[in-house]
């Protein structure tokens, strides 16, 4: 297992929630959106896009990652900024590099942070109804609670799988043994062993990495941070077909403050190293 779990191993930037901020990287809150830069609107409604993260380029480890099967390399300086539109029912996945892209989502670079930016007057409730900027199952803000990054890098593993018999999911390393051996990586990169939380007292934002104590049952190792490359949490592989390099996930985030789920930003492999972040497409994927 340890033989496999080697071969598929992908290195990934992982971000670290912390206390007090050491970079301009932090998720939720206002962005530092430079002056002359807009905030972003939906290409189909023209509703402003919730702010999701930022992210301190100067921050980060340089790419491509050690032994990172993806040629893939960020700038050294600048910002990237991540929205989403965090609606009732999710929109519709986008492709990156097509005209879709940028519907319900945008991510914007610039080469330095400004001052933060105040929320348009019009911009939603997080989880409202389409076309409202509120709704039954809208939250009391528009802002998501605020949360300092630090970046590390650690390994994820990916795990191609197909349909067996049944309707099974098929594979090749067991769930408990991939996620495992990234929850460790974390915690050795970190440095910071996981907290432990019972279910009712998670605090807003979680904390990147903890271990969840239900009522009854096992305990349940949780990932809430954010991840840069990799291999992402929710995928549909082939275990016949090669890992597919074109594409990388720009950013992976949860969605714990709007649904159980996760969202991704998609970038082609060649538009990333030519620094266009203009044609992203986004993902939400829901437990």
């Amino acid at each position: 297992m340890q033989e496999l779990l080697e071969k598929r191993r992908e290195p990934a930037i992982w971000y670290h929630t912390v206390e007090n901020a050491v970079s301009k990287s932090r998720s939720g809150g206002l962005p530092s959106l430079p002056e002359g830069v807009d905030w972003p609107v939906s290409l189909e409604t023209k509703v402003p896009l919730h702010f999701l993260a930022q992210i301190d380029l100067a921050a980060l480890p340089a790419t491509p990652l050690p032994g990172c099967p993806f040629e893939a390399t960020l700038p050294r300086q600048g910002m990237l900024f991540f929205f989403y539109s965090l609606c009732e029912y999710a929109p519709e996945g986008e492709v990156e590099g097509t005209k879709s892209a940028g519907n319900n989502s945008r991510v914007i670079y610039t080469p330095a942070a400004g001052a933060d930016r105040a929320a348009p007057k019009t911009l939603p409730m997080i989880g409202h109804e389409p076309g409202k900027l509120g709704g039954r199952n809208a939250k009391d803000s528009n802002v998501l609670p605020t949360a300092h990054l630090q970046a590390y890098a650690i390994d994820t593993f990916w795990v191609p799988g197909y349909f067996g018999d049944g309707g099974a999911y098929v594979e090749d390393i067991p769930y408990k043994e991939h996620f495992g051996a990234k929850f460790q990586s974390i915690v050795d990169a970190t440095g910071v062993t996981a907290p432990v939380y019972h279910w009712e007292a998670v605090p807003s934002p979680p904390p990147s990495h903890y271990i969840q104590t239900p009522d009854s049952g096992d305990p349940q190792k949780i990932l809430s941070g954010l991840q840069m490359f990799g291999a992402e949490t929710q995928w549909v592989a082939n275990g016949k077909q090669p890992r597919n390099k074109s594409r990388v996930v720009l950013l992976e985030c949860p969605l714990y403050a709007h649904e159980a789920g996760s969202l991704q930003f998609w970038i082609k492999t060649k538009d990333l190293n030519a620094q266009n972040f203009k044609r992203t497409g986004a993902s939400a994927h829901f437990s």
